[in-house]
């Protein structure tokens, strides 16, 4: 790893990007943990519906259409699931494999923007920093979002230098081709963060003209275009899909507080970005020390020959980020289309260190940072994971806290590095150590954790049952992973309503035969709505299930709540 970030040849660059690709997108898929809950199980739960159901056009849950998300990432999911079977590798291979393309992606647009020498190191930098990290082991829509919105910018960028009409019209139309999937992946949120941020770009660097326009509009017909030989059908098979997916859920989630995830503040994503973006986010402060640097000794701000790129890296990382904090609906998914172009801006600071064409004063800056990422990792890092072992109820052995100490120590080894073998082998270095505490959390913290984030042991549960309960609640809890890991002759049952989310306020209402299933940390709400101090119930990994009336034949492990310590409903905990 170490070689592959400066001055080493191209072969062994490569290697070091191959063993990066390895430990982050293959490593995950050697080990076998629980499906999480509530994102990773439900589009679990949706894709094996499609496959069993034999229904590939309308995305299903209990037999019930899906509106919220399009059908393109659960085709991919569907498909794995058909050819790998119903298993945990098979949920996650596609969303590994689109993380590794928007690494790829995010090369190339380093590449095509500020040159090959900043493509190894940009590529680097987005796959370790720790939301797109974090995310790539969760199946979601939005990894594959990151692949088309990159592609879309670059070539609508390559559309603004090209030679020839010819060629500028082939670019238009591969960014519409990216757009129509960005629209498949997740409708018009992708389209809106690429128009902001080529907009704001042609305005900001004087070049917008009537052209510009037409072939932004242009690349918009090709891609709804594309989108439309799913979005239609589907709309003929449900009507009034359209109207819904894109007024009330797009219309409404940019203008309104009221649609799901909305309500947040408006400087909701600055954390997320800061956050999201340890440790290469730190290095754009002296970027921006060395442009007012440059600018007080009457130089222009930023070097002629990247400054088009630069300014273009800039309006992406403001323009979208401005865009998603005036929304009224945000999740911190939301932001990751942004976190390449962090990377590639955090890669540029670094070449220009490399090079000795920073300031004095930004060198200074990119030191103390580097200094003050090696020293906080020991200092933070085993704090953070004691504190979510406890949160999480986590009993880990005394060797995997070693290793926790290990993968706290390891940034200490950039700063041996930096001394004895340069600041580019230290670069490689910290890479490696970030990679490494990925590895360790793979390997011996994400396993027990996703224990406690998943409903696999309560689908054991319910598959060890000589029926399925007639109706099941789930009291405050998205259905997903419960209905992934149900036996497929339970699952050919499950007809709309048979399980279904409920408030604890509303469970005190719910006629009995029921297993009314609660997990540990919603036991206090459904407490102050409910009496259940009599209720018999069973103790399930991080559930519990009452039983409503109870049954005849309980299961052994059933028992009553009698408990003197368990307060009834007239007492508020």
């Amino acid at each position: 790893m170490t070689a592959g970030m400066g001055i080493s040849t191209s072969s062994s660059r490569w290697a070091a990007l191959a063993g990066l690709g390895a430990t982050l997108y293959l490593l995950p898929l050697a080990l076998s943990w629980p499906l999480l809950d509530p994102d990773e199980g439900l589009h679990a739960a949706i894709a094996q519906e499609m496959v069993e159901k034999g229904d590939w056009l309308v995305p299903r849950l209990f037999g019930r259409p899906f509106w919220d998300k399009p059908a393109f990432y659960f085709w991919f999911e569907a498909g794995s699931l058909a050819a790998l079977g119903m298993n945990e590798r098979a949920v996650r291979l596609p969303g590994l494999l689109f993380a590794l393309c928007g690494t790829l992606s995010t090369a190339a647009l380093a590449a095509r923007a500020l040159g090959r020498k900043i493509a190894l190191p940009a590529a680097a930098f987005y796959a370790t920093m720790f939301l797109p990290m974090a995310l790539s082991l969760a199946a979601t829509h939005d990894v594959a979002l990151v692949v088309w919105t990159n592609l879309a910018l670059l070539m609508l960028w390559e559309s603004l230098w090209a030679q020839s009409a010819a060629h500028r019209r082939a670019w238009i139309f591969g960014a519409g081709l990216a757009l129509g999937l960005a629209m498949l992946t997740k409708g018009l949120f992708g389209v809106a963060l690429v128009l902001t941020a080529h907009g704001l770009y042609l305005v900001v660097s004087r070049r917008l003209a009537s052209a510009h326009i037409v072939q932004g509009l242009a690349a918009v017909a090709i891609g709804a275009a594309l989108a439309a030989l799913w979005f239609w059908p589907m709309h003929r098979q449900n009507p009034g899909y359209l109207q819904y997916f894109f007024i009330e859920r797009h219309f409404l989630g940019l203008f309104g507080g009221t649609q799901t995830h909305g309500g947040q503040p408006f400087w909701y994503y600055l954390p997320v970005l800061l956050l999201g973006g340890l440790p290469w986010i730190g290095y754009l402060p002296p970027l921006v020390r060395d442009a007012l640097d440059r600018r007080r000794s009457g130089q222009p701000a930023i070097d002629p020959p990247c400054r088009d790129a630069v300014v273009w890296l800039c309006c992406q990382l403001a323009g979208c980020t401005l865009l998603l904090s005036l929304a009224g609906s945000k999740l911190a998914t939301y932001l990751w289309p942004v976190f390449p172009s962090v990377a590639i801006l955090a890669a540029h600071a670094w070449q220009r260190w490399l090079d000795g064409r920073l300031s004095p004063e930004a060198a200074t800056m990119m030191r103390r940072t580097l200094l003050t990422s090696c020293v906080c990792g020991p200092i933070v890092f085993l704090p953070i994971a004691l504190v979510a072992a406890e949160k999480l109820d986590l009993h880990l052995s005394g060797a995997v806290w070693w290793a926790i100490a290990a993968a706290a120590l390891s940034p200490l080894a950039v700063l041996a590095v930096w001394r004895r073998a340069g600041l580019p082998c230290a670069m490689g270095t910290a890479v490696a150590t970030t990679a490494l505490q990925f590895a360790l959390a793979v390997l011996f913290v994400l396993p027990p954790a996703a224990e406690q984030l998943s409903a696999r042991r309560l689908a054991q549960f319910f598959n060890e049952q000589a029926a399925m309960p007639a109706r099941v609640r789930i009291v405050d809890e998205r259905v997903g992973s419960l209905v992934f890991y149900l036996r497929p002759q339970w699952r050919e049952d499950l007809e709309p309503g048979r399980i279904a989310r409920i408030s604890a306020r509303l469970a005190a209402y719910e006629p009995p035969p029921l297993a009314l299933v609660v997990p540990e940390n919603r036991l206090r709400r459904l407490r102050r709505h409910c009496d259940v101090h009599h209720w018999p119930f069973v103790t399930v990994g991080r559930h519990r299930v009452y039983w409503l009336p109870p049954i005849d034949a309980s299961p052994p492990a059933v028992r009553s709540a009698t408990d003197p310590a368990e307060p009834s409903a007239s007492v508020r905990p």
